[in-house]
């Protein structure tokens, strides 16, 4: 029987992370024998003809770049009519976990990974690349102590295409002017790169809020608190480049990555910088330059301390003049000095037990601690691949460096994974998996497929997976969209029945909103629903009291609100957005505050519906 292949060559083991619109695969290359990571991206608006040709000619050029501190993209294809990346495997952990668990890091070794940081973006941007959604997440640390920073020219190039501007940034790490809707450019990967910085440096981010929306706004206009805050030894100097980093006005920032990493080597020239990159191969778009030496400036703190040491030097010839005397035999004067005691700094050694071995590893370097297994056993009654002993204890006191040993549970055997892409999911299909002692979980999406119907599985169907090891079913929900939306505790927008998101110029969106009442409302609101185009204006909309309307509502009843917007003849082909919120009637700028966006998001009190295809 034949191997099933994805794309005919990888032969994938696992899943390594899974995010709003891509999955991540770890993968063996069966021609060239290597492991690789494989990146599936997942969306509706990479059919867009357009997009695909950006995304295609980003791929070829990223494949081009070669820097030490950059993922390697070895391959770029379409499969199931879905694009994929075949990148670099690296044999670590991200960033976001030595964070979690080491935060805040020591000076000196968070310049250290952060400087390499730097030089991989800076070669992006001297090559006309800009990253576009820095975050922690996608910089990955090599168990050397490599970084390698991921995802380079996705985000800006979906960016493009899209018109609502958060979709494609997480919202924790985007910049300004991205929240406000401009692209991302080199000044925008330096307010990224400040903020991971901060965290890295504080254990935690300069701003929180309870939502998308709000964490948006305090982007827009809220002054930063100064890392001093929140770590008070963390020098001046470096506070001082981080609030520069995050100025809103990016003219105020620093131009890109290599002049921030310029600053931080002229005030702490003890960090080490990032190996110089190797030259690049030709590029079939644009040509991609070797990186250029720093320009050439005296050292004015080394030549001060030169001077200082020949001052120095000659304070020393009246010494040397009593050692001589001395060593003739004459009284030398001199007390023999008491020397200082020894001071070790030590580590207080951290639980490591329940952990993956991944995380336990990330734990202890991020506590500057070894890490060392030294041994596996078989124990049913606990995760494979955890720590379940740990020598010293927890609580014992170690010196950096020093490892702490563990025995890891290998676990039991693994299975290939069994194909029920197609089935309608039942106990039946649900006790057969778990059968093989995997770990079942359900994910539930709109499709126009039958409630219930299997549409994908992950890992996918010959996946080698272990016993306890996750195996994630993807069912039809059928039409209805879960949303869960709350609107100043007033009403709330359960749910929408959408029955197609694939649309032509001139036919009609039909959809069915499910309300909710919370409390009684005196004052009559108007439904809003807009279809936003591709260009982010209104191509369509309906304005209108519901039946009943809602004062007439009593709490909790649910009303059902039937609506149909006809698309335009001459509409565009693209992605449009299906948008819904309340007003006063009269009142159509005051629109009712979006306490909470559900399972969807909110832009100016405009809650997301779903996005729907218009086809040419």
């Amino acid at each position: 029987m034949a191997e099933n292949l994805f794309a005919g060559r990888y032969r994938i083991l696992g899943t390594l992370g899974r995010g709003g619109f891509a999955v991540v695969y770890r993968a063996f290359d069966t021609v060239l024998q290597r492991p690789v990571a494989v990146k599936v991206l997942r969306d509706d608006r990479l059919r867009d003809p357009e997009l695909r040709r950006q995304l295609e000619a980003e791929a070829r050029l990223l494949a081009n770049l070669s820097h030490p501190n950059l993922v390697t993209v070895y391959d770029f294809g379409w499969e199931n009519e879905q694009p994929y990346f075949v990148m670099e495997y690296v044999d670590g952990w991200d960033l976001k976990t030595l964070i979690r668990h080491g935060a805040p890091l020591a000076l000196d070794r968070a310049l250290e990974l952060f400087l390499q940081i730097c030089a991989a973006v800076g070669y992006a941007h001297r090559n006309q690349i800009v990253h576009g959604d820095l975050k922690p997440q996608n910089i990955l640390v090599s168990r050397s102590g490599e970084v390698k920073v991921a995802d380079f020219g996705i985000a800006a190039v979906l960016w493009s295409r899209d018109p609502d501007r958060t979709t494609w940034a997480t919202p924790q790490y985007l910049s300004p002017e991205q929240a406000a809707g401009s692209p991302p450019t080199p000044a925008s990967d330096v307010y990224s790169l400040g903020l991971i910085l901060y965290e890295m440096l504080t254990g935690r981010l300069p701003f929180e809020a309870g939502t998308p929306a709000e964490l948006i706004q305090a982007h827009l206009t809220q002054r930063p608190p100064s890392p001093r805050r929140f770590n008070p030894s963390l020098p001046e100097d470096v506070a001082a480049i981080i609030l520069t980093c995050l100025e809103k006005e990016p003219a105020r920032r620093y131009r890109n990555a290599d002049q921030l990493a310029q600053v931080l080597l002229r005030r702490h020239p003890a960090a080490t910088p990032a190996p110089p990159p190797e030259p690049a191969r030709e590029a079939t778009t644009r040509p991609i330059s070797p990186a250029p030496a720093l320009p050439e400036e005296r050292d004015w703190v080394l030549w001060l301390l030169g001077v200082l040491a020949a001052l120095a030097l000659l304070g020393l010839i009246p010494l040397w003049i009593m050692v001589y005397r001395a060593y003739l035999g004459g009284p030398s004067g001199l007390p023999t000095p008491t020397p200082p005691p020894t001071i070790v700094p030590t580590v207080q050694v951290p639980d490591l037990r329940g952990l993956a071995v991944a995380e336990a590893q990330a734990r202890a370097a991020g506590l500057g601690l070894g890490f060392t297994v030294v041994r596996e056993v078989e124990d049913p009654q606990q995760p494979a691949g955890a720590v379940i002993e740990q020598d010293p204890p927890p609580g014992a006191v170690l010196h950096p460096g020093e490892p702490i040993r563990v025995t890891v549970n290998r676990g039991g055997p693994v299975f290939p994974v069994v194909n029920v892409i197609g089935y309608t999911l039942d106990d039946n299909i649900l006790n057969g998996l778990r059968s093989y002692g995997w770990d079942v979980r359900v994910e539930r999406v709109w499709s126009p497929e039958p409630p219930g119907r299997i549409l994908e599985q992950t890992p996918p169907p010959g996946a080698l997976l272990g016993v306890g090891q996750p195996l994630t079913l993807t069912v039809s929900a059928g039409t209805r969209v879960e949303i869960g939306a709350n609107f100043a505790n007033w009403v709330m927008l359960d749910a929408a029945d959408l029955p197609q998101r694939t649309f032509r110029p001139g036919e009609v969106v039909a959809a069915t909103l499910e309300w909710r009442s919370l409390q009684r409302v005196d004052q009559p609101l108007v439904i809003f629903v807009h279809l936003i185009g591709p260009n982010g204006q209104i191509v369509a909309q309906r304005d209108a009291q519901p039946n009943p309307p809602i004062p007439a509502w009593q709490p909790g009843q649910i009303v059902r609100d039937p609506l149909a917007l006809p698309i335009p003849g001459n509409a565009p082909p693209g992605t449009y957005q299906l948008r819904t919120g309340l007003y006063p009637e009269g009142n159509p700028a005051a629109r009712v505050i979006v306490l909470s966006p559900g399972y969807s998001s909110a832009v100016n009190n405009s809650l997301l519906i779903s996005e729907l295809i218009v086809r040419p």
